[in-house]
């Protein structure tokens, strides 16, 4: 039964990957201003969470443009 769920799912690789870099850096912003209130208000666990969030968001963004920038066409084309 599984062998044959497995067999008819769709691989992970068929889906094209894709970025919105600029709504990440946006996301991100908003992310370390929500840190900083929490900061300003005294909640530092909660701060330090939302700061984590915003890093990640950011490290993303620049994977993406990152890939983007060093992606190739295949020499065939």
């Amino acid at each position: 039964m599984l062998l044959g769920q497995t067999a008819a799912a769709e691989p992970a690789a068929a889906k094209p990957i894709t970025c919105n870099v600029t709504k990440l850096r946006a996301d991100a912003r908003k992310e370390r201003d929500r840190g900083n209130q929490l900061k300003r208000l005294g909640a530092t666990t909660e701060a330090r969470k939302a700061f984590a969030r915003a890093d990640a968001l950011e490290r993303r963004a620049r994977q993406c443009a990152d890939a983007d920038s060093n992606s190739r066409p295949p020499l065939w084309k």
